[in-house]
């Protein structure tokens, strides 16, 4: 008896009967009973061992979906295609950005795809086919999981642009404006989502140029908008990046200017008490013929001619107009 794999989805996606189907079922599968997609989790053993036993890929092929850790790509392999996708991460607190890795391997009657954590764009399709409204073909399949990839990174990208609109306002508004841990956190997403969404508009293209036999000319069409949508937020991205560097020069050159501002207003309380203190240092020098040294009312006038002395630096300083 084959034992089951965690996670392990699979369904039978012929027009006529698609159907869920058991690890038994899958097994005993052939081309001639129709369409199969295979969906397992990666990480798990059980996954890893019928992916080597069971499956019937070549051992490199079998490598290369249970790899860790790898950019988009796309490689052809005999008959077969060999895709490795990003989707962003979804899961409940989780970072967006940390971009899940999809593996699908593509045949003209069979596509099996890994996941080492729960992607919600599979999630969607796997729960349609189980209704029996998912794809029907391997083509369909193919540009449903790039499609749904595609839609869920939008509203990500949308609301890191709805917050640097946020952002742009408190900065250039009356109110001072220094949180850069936000700023930077936002810089991080921003790099992680734009490092994946690169290469994988290239792994599109590149797929879209190859025409693969179960990908017809209806499905190139789709394909063709979903690469437009993944440019778009490319671009989208590239624009967010100018944005920060902008909002991150005018927050330090707000800095630079308060500290600027401080310094000059400590500097002009400074030039004023410099008269005075060059006075009160020579009434302290120990020699004598020091005047008013027995006088009663000498501190009270050395205070007076302070305050005046004080009053005349000001006024210089304003007739100059340092302040």
């Amino acid at each position: 008896m084959v034992e089951t794999p965690i996670d392990f989805t699979a369904f039978l996606i012929d027009p006529e009967h698609s159907k869920p189907m058991g690890i038994g079922d899958v097994c005993d599968w052939s081309p001639s009973d129709g369409a199969l997609w295979v969906h397992l989790d990666r990480t798990s053993e059980e996954s890893q061992a019928w992916m080597t036993d069971q499956a019937g890929l070549e051992p490199h092929v079998v490598r290369g979906l249970l790899a860790s850790g790898s950019r988009p790509r796309i490689e052809v392999i005999n008959d077969g295609l060999f895709l490795i996708l990003r989707g962003v991460n979804l899961n409940e607190g989780a970072d967006p950005a940390d971009m899940i890795s999809l593996r699908i391997w593509v045949e003209q009657n069979r596509l099996i795809s890994l996941e080492r954590e729960k992607l919600q764009s599979i999630a969607i399709i796997a729960e349609q086919a189980r209704n029996g409204e998912g794809p029907v073909t391997i083509g369909s399949l193919v540009i449903k999981i790039i499609d749904g990839l595609a839609a869920r990174v939008a509203p990500v990208i949308d609301q890191i642009n709805d917050r640097l609109d946020e952002l742009e306002d408190m900065v250039i508004g009356p109110e001072v404006f220094d949180d850069r841990t936000e700023l930077l956190t936002m810089r991080q997403q921003v790099v992680k989502l734009h490092r994946y969404l690169k290469p994988q508009v290239e792994v599109l293209n590149e797929l879209r140029k190859l025409k693969p036999a179960m990908i017809g000319a209806h499905h190139q069409q789709l394909l063709a908008e979903i690469i437009n949508k993944n440019t778009r937020y490319v671009e989208d991205l590239e624009s967010s990046k100018n944005r920060m560097a902008l909002i991150q020069e005018e927050l330090t050159n707000q800095y630079a200017e308060r500290l600027n501002n401080r310094l000059y207003a400590v500097t002009m309380i400074a030039t004023i008490l410099l008269p005075m203190t060059l006075f009160t240092g020579l009434l302290g020098i120990n020699v004598g013929g020091i005047p008013g040294v027995h006088a009663p009312y000498a501190f009270v006038v050395v205070c007076g001619v302070l305050v005046l002395m004080g009053l005349i630096g000001y006024w210089i300083v304003r007739r100059c107009k340092w302040l």
